[in-house]
């Protein structure tokens, strides 16, 4: 399985040259149960829908039937692709959210749980379809937008020289409402502009989402670290969507909380040097140096022996009979992150 780390340093043109499956099951590493994830499995079970779909897409192309009275070549291919899908794998959204009091698991939000496990859910059944569409050669986009307390993603069919419409599947069926359909359900001319709802999405945009589910899920499961980190790597991706950002900026305020309730009084102060950029340059180079500054820390905090020999004798009020570091110095490049204490002058560490 890809790393997402090696995706996010690409191009536009260079990320087109992957399936976006592989794309979207790379922002599973390393996650709890990412091991279980078999991608060739995955792909096998959608050539296995597209050779099933096949026949009925272009049988009903050629037939030129009409569900409703504006349907067109296009919207059949997708409407005929997406009952194949549910006929031959039984294969529908079965939930629209994760259910009150479960938090949400790896197959919730990734696509192995819908081709594989208990049914697609708002996150994964618009990548399995976005998956098999762009395999068909249909010129499909993800797009994303929001309603009322949560974010929803959907397809569209995006020819930059044909047709253009959205695609929406649900518990009735496959619709194709139009842009004005999801502002009436809430969403604000500022929260479009500021989150780039209703774009169809760069390749580097759609990278940016899968890390954003990603980083959703970290939350869920109490990993700040592995979440505000996620969320990093996407708002550097997608630097003009500013709800990344704000995002961002939310979740290292409950990292930072949880931090703070950990440190020890006297802690040592941390200098963090960048030898070289972990994050995608339109990341602010500050944000990078507060999140590594907090990883530092973390690292440190949970450190058997840096516990034994410096912070529990400070939270008991025994730093007078020990010395500790008075200063954190790391160094940090993409692969790893390097602390050197310092000691007040004169002073050994113990």
């Amino acid at each position: 399985m890809l790393n997402f780390h090696q995706l996010a340093r690409l191009s536009d043109h260079e990320l087109e040259r992957f399936d976006i499956l592989d794309i979207h099951l790379a922002c599973a590493f390393l996650l709890p149960g990412s091991e279980k994830i078999d991608s060739a499995a995955c792909h096998k079970m959608v050539d296995v829908l597209l050779v099933q779909a096949k026949p009925y897409i272009e049988n009903a192309a050629a037939k030129g039937k009409k569900v409703a009275p504006d349907d067109t070549e296009a919207k059949n291919r997708i409407r005929t692709m997406i009952d194949c899908a549910y006929r031959a794998a039984g294969i529908e959204l079965t939930q629209t959210r994760i259910p009150d009091g479960r938090k949400g698991g790896l197959g919730d939000y990734f696509l192995h749980g819908a081709l594989y496990g208990n049914g697609a859910t708002w996150a994964t059944i618009p990548i399995l379809y976005l998956t098999m569409g762009r395999r068909l050669g249909c010129p499909l986009k993800l797009v994303e937008t929001w309603e009322p307390h949560r974010r929803h993603l959907f397809c569209r069919w995006d020819d930059p020289n044909g047709e253009r419409f959205n695609i929406v599947v649900g518990s009735a069926g496959v619709g194709f409402p139009p842009d004005d359909y999801f502002r009436q359900l809430g969403l604000t001319a500022e929260a479009e502009k500021q989150g780039l709802f209703l774009k169809s999405k760069t390749p580097k945009e759609e990278l940016a989402t899968f890390l954003t589910v990603r980083a959703h899920l970290c939350h869920e499961l109490g990993r700040l670290r592995d979440s505000v980190d996620a969320f990093a790597w996407a708002a550097g991706l997608s630097p003009e969507n500013e709800f990344l950002m704000n995002t961002v900026k939310a979740r290292y305020g409950d990292w930072l909380d949880d931090i703070k309730k950990r440190e020890p009084p006297g802690f040592p102060k941390v200098w963090v040097n960048v030898l070289q950029r972990r994050y995608p340059p339109a990341l602010p180079l500050k944000m990078e140096m507060d999140i590594i500054d907090l990883e530092a820390t973390d690292n440190m905090l949970r450190d058997p022996d840096s516990e034994k020999r410096f912070w529990r004798p400070l939270r008991e009020g025994r730093a007078g009979r020990i010395t500790t570091p008075s200063d954190l110095v790391v160094q940090s490049d993409p692969n790893q992150v390097n602390v050197t204490l310092l000691y007040p002058k004169g002073a050994q560490g113990v």
